[in-house]
């Protein structure tokens, strides 16, 4: 969520209200494909494509759960 947002009421293209919708999307793409048969391939370390990345990502994924989401 953006610091500093302020909700406001939806609405479609017919300018009626929309009904509140409860749910949540998480949108990933953690592109780790680095590894070829004789080493990384070029640029990985360079495009963030490491290990350490990799784990980051796992870890906040594993945390979404504890997480405090606005109501």
């Amino acid at each position: 969520a953006a610091a500093g947002a302020v909700s406001r009421p939806a609405f479609g293209q017919t300018g009626q209200r929309i009904p509140p919708i409860d749910a949540t999307f998480l949108f990933i793409a953690d592109i780790h494909a680095c590894r070829m048969a004789d080493g990384l391939s070029p640029h990985c370390e360079q495009e963030g494509k490491t290990d350490a990345a990799l784990l980051r990502n796992v870890a906040a994924l594993n945390g979404v759960g504890d997480r405090q989401w606005p109501a």
